[in-house]
């Protein structure tokens, strides 16, 4: 089963904020979350969802989770360490946060391979820890390296799309080999806001929608198979904003338009010790 195409992602969701937020997000309709040991809220939003839960069907969501390039030494026990923290029995699906392994005592590449951590990532899959497994971060480069080598081919390729960052290449090549393709900083822009583009002012008025009403729409229309987004607000009227983008259609004139604000611009450099393919 392919993720509900508009994911809430938890990214800097407080602890004083996670109860509240999750459950403005449930109640607004989202099905798909996505979480991540690297964000360091796991276990305060597991006591959430655990309340949640009581009222909410697990079954009815899609719960995603990532492990961090400094935790990679043994995927199975950072797993069950998210299970624990989330208060759940299993992921719908774990990612592979960062397309490298990183040895904190020497500060350095490890000498374990993707390769390595991708068969770990296998074996939690058979042992039903996780529904399903995939990357994020990937280029092309590594995606093609990666099926070249893997058992079990990745579900998911999570990375950054935005109107001035629009990665086409990679969600191209993803969705051509069936591997779904989920944006993050969706609605990023390198500086200042959208809002003064006069002719998404325009859109949105002429739709009675928000400027970010329109980014979305321009996402999922754009793509409408294999691709979904991740947005966030902890506010209600806005996070219900957010899912309701399916009472109209951009025109074809909008959407080439919304196509030449692409920059090839990134909002997410990632760390420069890496050297992170990100781009190819």
């Amino acid at each position: 089963m392919w993720p509900p195409q508009l994911g809430y992602g938890t990214y800097k969701i407080t602890e004083s904020l996670s109860k509240e937020s999750l459950k403005i997000a449930f109640d607004a309709g989202y099905r798909h979350i996505d979480c991540a040991a690297y964000y360091g809220n796991e276990a305060f939003l597991g006591i959430a969802l655990s309340e949640l839960f009581k009222t909410y069907n697990r079954k009815d969501f899609f719960i995603t989770s990532k492990i961090w390039p400094t935790m990679m030494q043994n995927v199975k026990d950072q797993l069950l360490i998210t299970l624990q923290d989330l208060q759940i029995e299993y992921l719908d699906l774990y990612l592979i946060h960062q397309p490298i392994v990183w040895d904190m005592d020497t500060q350095s590449i490890s000498k374990k391979s993707l390769e390595q951590v991708w068969v770990e990532m296998e074996g939690c899959q058979r042992e039903n820890l996780t529904k399903n497994i995939g990357v994020s971060n990937y280029s092309t480069k590594l995606v093609t390296e990666l099926l070249n080598y893997c058992t079990i081919k990745p579900f998911m390729n999570q990375i950054e799309c935005s109107l001035e960052f629009q990665n086409d290449k990679v969600i191209k090549f993803c969705i051509e080999h069936n591997i779904h393709v989920t944006g993050y900083r969706t609605l990023m822009k390198s500086q200042g806001t959208f809002d003064n583009i006069s002719e998404l002012k325009q859109m949105a008025t002429k739709y009675n929608k928000t400027i970010p009403q329109i980014v979305i729409k321009w996402h999922l229309q754009k793509w409408p198979k294999n691709y979904s987004i991740l947005v966030k607000s902890a506010n209600k009227s806005r996070c219900q904003q957010n899912i309701d983008i399916n009472d109209f259609a951009l025109t074809k004139e909008e959407m080439i338009f919304l196509q030449t604000l692409d920059q090839n611009k990134r909002t997410c450099p990632g760390l420069p010790e890496w050297k992170l393919e990100m781009n190819e």
